[in-house]
Parts: structure tokens; sequence; C-alpha cells
């Protein structure tokens, strides 16, 4: 026989969306999120040289995050990720920019 609380509780696990991009699926508990461009920054900053990052990185991450907070204020979540995919991959131009020459450094 049911109670009348399993008829809330099952009404409760069915109407579990997510209703923020801060929520993880199946539960109404928000989580903290980084920014985009995090990992791969902290990334770069173990292969490129203090210069490089300083002058590539930090700029292209700062830009990326301004942007992609700006849409996301705005409504735009799908241009918002948008801007961190372009983000990424424009992050890899510093990457090419201080490995080449190491690599060419050590083959000549």
């Amino acid at each position: 026989m049911r109670s009348p609380g399993d008829e809330l509780t099952a009404e409760r696990i069915h109407s579990k969306s997510r209703s923020s991009p801060f929520e993880r699926k199946g539960t109404t508990r928000p989580r903290i999120q980084l920014p985009p461009g995090m990992v791969v920054a902290s990334l770069l900053r173990q292969v490129l040289t203090p210069t490089a990052y300083r002058n590539w990185v930090l700029v292209a991450l700062s830009e990326m995050q301004a942007e992609y907070v700006e849409e996301l204020a705005a409504g735009h979540v799908w241009r918002a990720r948008w801007v961190a995919l372009r983000g990424h991959m424009l992050l890899v131009l510093p990457w090419l920019y201080a490995i080449c020459p190491k690599m060419l450094r050590r083959l000549i």
C-alpha cells in the first residue's frame, strides 16, 4: 500500500530538470564550475615560458572569459559554449609558438 509521501518522492525524482548550467544531472545541488580555459591554461603554464604565458595565454584567456560571461548574462548559452570552444582553439597558438623553437633547438 502506498503512502502519500511515496507519490511526492516519485514526483521529485521525475521532475528533476536542469534549470541552471551549474546543476549536475540527477541532483538539485549547485556545483562550482571553473571558468572556461582554466584547465588548458594550467597545462600551458607548465609547458610555456613565463613570458610566452603572460603575453599570449593570459590575454586570450581574459578576453575569452569576459566574452563568455557576457553571453551567459544575456541568456545565450549556446553562444557562450561557442565562445569557450573558440577560445580553447585560440589557446593552442601560444603552445605552438613556444614548443616549436624548443624542438628546433634540440634538433640542431
